[in-house]
């Protein structure tokens, strides 16, 4: 039930969260003009986003060997880039 739960918030809310997020990013990011006045903003966003996403594949390659599956970073990395 619980892992049913996820799922429901990951796809109805998280997702679309994602996406906007990231796109607010990449406007910042992209604009020339306010570049240097952003950049802190910018740095910090990204950071955790980065340790975010650290955390979340450890604590999947945990469960994966608590549970007796075999652990393939290649497959957890092509899944990461599906949030983005």
């Amino acid at each position: 039930m619980d892992a049913e739960l996820d799922v429901i918030v990951i796809k109805m809310h998280l997702e679309r969260r994602a996406e906007s997020l990231l796109n607010i990013l990449q406007a910042k990011v992209n604009n020339r003009e306010k570049r240097i006045e952003l950049w802190m903003e910018n740095f910090l966003t990204i950071f955790i986003l980065i340790t975010s996403a650290e955390l979340f594949f450890k604590h999947a390659e945990r469960n994966a060997r608590k549970y007796g599956h075999q652990v393939r970073v290649s497959v957890v990395l092509l899944n990461a880039y599906d949030l983005c």
